[in-house]
């Protein structure tokens, strides 16, 4: 029993260890926020099954110059882990059963938004491999803003139309919240994006709130110096090529004949990315 319990200790300080150093990373302050715009995501993970669809909620902080855009859930996680590192109480956190429900996500994108010198950047991970970071300019949506219009949650809204990873998409957006932003990488009409979805209806984001945020957020780069740094075609790839490496991988070690379908089936499933064109 004791030397169970000593083992748990090691093992919770290895891990602390490990949470304090990703914690621990600089923050490089873009802006301040001025806006805190949530959105729901729903998503359709596998075309073979269409009527299985996946939901998620996604924070947008922008201020004048600079915007962030992640996972809601990933967002807490840092938040949450950030303070307990400070307050020194990173253990007793990890050793409280800390729901795995309340901070997952199926997405590790973060992208930082420059209306400055008009650069998206996003930072990604690989699943037990790296963090990758590569940037794109955000004049790849060429909006076709139309004469439609409609309310919605009491803005009213216009619509418009691009092309954009391999995808048809249509936006609500509106002139009454004056920031060229909006969900994932879109921006660049001449207001907030409300609602925006691909015309076949698998990636939908949806309004859920607008709020002043707290006073004092800024709209934060997580600086690591591990990223590995690409352009997104060499991201996709490197995605796409550890998925295949995990299988083998799994082979190569014994692992059992069932078990390898599984972690198969479970990467043949993830077939329907929200950018389909990945050059």
């Amino acid at each position: 029993m004791k030397r169970l319990l000593f083992l748990t200790i090691i093992i919770l300080c290895c891990i602390s260890s490990n949470a304090q150093y990703w914690f621990n990373k600089p923050i490089i302050e873009l802006d301040t926020a001025r806006l805190q715009v949530m959105y729901k995501l729903t998503y359709i993970e596998d075309t073979n099954h269409l009527n299985y669809k996946c939901q998620e909620k996604m924070i947008l902080f922008t201020g004048d110059v600079a915007s962030s855009f992640q996972p809601y859930n990933g967002y807490k996680f840092e938040k949450v882990g950030r303070q307990k590192s400070a307050e020194g109480t990173m253990i007793e956190w990890l050793s409280s059963g800390i729901s795995a429900a309340e901070f997952s996500s199926n997405f590790f994108f973060i992208i930082y938004k420059r209306h400055d010198d008009g650069t998206i950047t996003t930072t990604d991970r690989v699943p037990l491999s790296a963090s990758f970071k590569y940037e794109e300019k955000a004049d790849a949506f060429n909006w076709e803003i139309t004469e439609e219009t409609a309310v919605i949650d009491g803005y009213m809204a216009q619509k418009a139309s691009c092309d954009f990873g391999g995808r048809r998409w249509e936006a609500w957006f509106t002139p009454e919240i004056p920031y060229s932003e909006g969900p994932y990488k879109f921006c660049g009409l001449p207001g907030l994006i409300l609602n925006i979805a691909d015309t076949d209806g698998h990636y939908v984001f949806e309004l859920l709130s607008i709020e002043a945020p707290e006073p004092g957020t800024m709209v934060e780069f997580l600086d690591r110096d591990d990223y590995v740094v690409s352009t997104k075609k060499e991201f996709f790839k490197a995605f796409d090529d550890n998925q295949k490496n995990i299988i083998n991988a799994v082979k190569d070690n014994g692992g059992d004949a069932q078990m390898s379908q599984r972690i198969a089936q479970s990467a043949k499933s993830k077939n329907n990315p929200i950018e389909i064109d990945r050059e």
